[in-house]
């Protein structure tokens, strides 16, 4: 395939439906029996600053305002430079979410201490789920392939390059060749191990939703 997705979540499926916008074929795996990860188990509160969708609900909002919101909030601990490109893409990504790809948000737009204007939205109907299913029908809808209960052991190297994911399915080993892989795997907050290893002595401090160690 031109381009291997590793993680049916809600960044994987975002990156493989910008995959498809540029018209590269696009292959999605991910280890459970249902696509979504940790995103289709939350309620998918979305912070919306800058989008249409705030100013039709007659919020004005900045990005300057925005980050110093987060930077605040995380008391100045956040990397800056990612802060900011954050806030300077969310209104765009929750507008690509309505108008392109058909999630629909709660009217009622909610309101957190830590922001100066009210910007966070509910998918509709406050659904588990719902946000990563919308997703996950545009991509299928739209030719994209997603292999679920494929688990991606390790990446496939050649000459220092990635060439794609050996993983391990019910029917034994199957190694996907690719131009582009792209890690969507989530997070390690249940994998003491990695815990240990990139944070030694700051796990309890982190404030985490653990999901299953990837």
């Amino acid at each position: 395939v031109q381009a291997l997705v590793i993680g049916a979540g809600g960044s994987g499926l975002a990156a493989a439906i910008t995959l498809q916008e540029q018209g590269i074929e696009t292959l999605v795996v991910d280890k459970m029996a249902n696509a979504g990860g940790a995103t289709a188990l939350t309620g998918a509160l979305i912070n919306g600053g800058c989008s249409k969708q705030q100013a039709e609900r007659g919020v004005t909002d900045d990005v300057q305002t925005m980050f110093m919101d987060a930077m605040v909030y995380g008391s100045f601990q956040n990397d800056a430079r990612m802060t900011w490109l954050m806030v300077n893409n969310t209104g765009d990504s929750v507008d690509w979410l309505h108008d392109t790809v058909g999630v629909e948000f709660e009217e009622a737009i909610n309101h957190f201490p830590e922001h100066t204007n009210d910007r966070a939205f509910y998918p509709k109907g406050k659904q588990p789920g719902y946000l990563t299913g919308t997703m996950e029908q545009h991509y299928l809808s739209n030719g994209g392939e997603l292999l679920l209960e494929t688990r991606a052991q390790h990446l496939l190297t050649e000459d220092g390059r990635v060439i794609g994911a050996s993983c391990s399915t019910a029917d034994g080993t199957l190694n996907i060749y690719a131009d582009v892989t792209l890690l969507a795997t989530g997070g390690y907050g249940n994998d003491e191990e990695m815990m240990d290893a990139f944070i030694p002595g700051h796990a309890e401090d982190v404030h985490n939703i653990s999901t299953p160690p990837h």
